[in-house]
């Protein structure tokens, strides 16, 4: 199949197919679609962009595969296209991709030079979200290293343009108050840690994402606790449980049980 002509229609319709599988976590199908589609060949500007955003796709399936190395080599291809084609707004996307997976290998110094390099050209081209989403990940790793001042103004720049943009999606802006959140909680500033988490928990379950609504349901719940809110900490676990037996996350159903039983039996509070 090498150097077969596709048309323009045809290259987009593979590409949303290779979206459709990795949004299904298919991510071993997507990297074998989308090497199919590298295969192909068409002698248009709008091919150079489907070429960047397939290699970025591939990259980014490695990178939730934990093949750190494999998406690097495809997303630095993905990253020569787009700079050699002046695609500005998709190499804001693999400046992102990257940093998260030098991130991913533990190497912040490289992930924060990707990040800011993100950070800037999302200003020049004025893309508010994907700004946002580029300073809470920096916000991220100064939270991780215990820089938490320095952490808590990336977080709070990232959720002021988040709030201008008005194509954010709820999943971007949960995350970023679960970042504030984590932030102010190691900062000792616990009513609006809560208050940023419980906005989390909201736009992930707007959004549609289970898991992650239950992970920040517990930390919640963890928060509470600390403060001695013995009410809230329990009301909290047991509805991340029962969203757990719901999703048919039955052991970490069981596993979240378990630490109310645990907690109950320490604090002597029963429900």
């Amino acid at each position: 199949m090498e150097g077969k002509e596709i048309k323009a229609v045809e290259l987009w319709r593979q590409l949303a197919t290779m979206l459709s599988e990795m949004s299904r976590g298919n991510y071993e199908k997507a990297i074998n679609d989308g090497k199919k589609l590298m295969e192909l060949s068409l002698d248009s500007p709008a091919f150079k962009l489907g070429k960047a955003e397939t290699l970025r796709c591939i990259g980014r399936a490695y990178f939730m595969l934990d093949k750190c190395d494999e998406a690097i080599d495809y997303l630095t291809r993905a990253l020569e296209i787009a700079e050699a084609a002046n695609l500005e707004e998709e190499a804001v996307h693999i400046f992102i991709m990257l940093g998260n997976v030098y991130a991913k290998k533990g190497n912040d110094d490289r992930a924060l030079d990707y990040f800011d390099k993100s950070v800037k050209l999302a200003k020049k081209i004025e893309d508010n979200e994907m700004e946002a989403i580029a300073l809470n990940n920096i916000a991220n790793i100064y939270c991780r290293r215990n820089e938490c001042k320095r952490a808590l103004d990336y977080s709070k720049d990232a959720l002021s343009l988040f709030l201008k943009s008005r194509t954010s999606s709820p999943m971007d802006k949960a995350e970023a108050y679960f970042t504030n959140a984590l932030i102010l909680e190691k900062l000792g500033n616990m009513n609006p840690a809560i208050s940023s988490c419980r906005l989390s928990f909201e736009l992930y379950k707007e959004a549609g994402n289970e898991e992650k609504a239950i992970e920040v349901l517990i930390k919640l719940g963890d928060m509470y606790y600390s403060l001695g809110d013995n009410k809230n900490a329990m009301e909290c676990w047991e509805q991340s449980a029962d969203m757990c037996e719901r999703s048919g996350l039955i052991k970490e159903a069981v596993d979240i049980l378990g630490k109310i039983h645990e907690r109950k039996k320490r604090v002597f509070y029963s429900v």
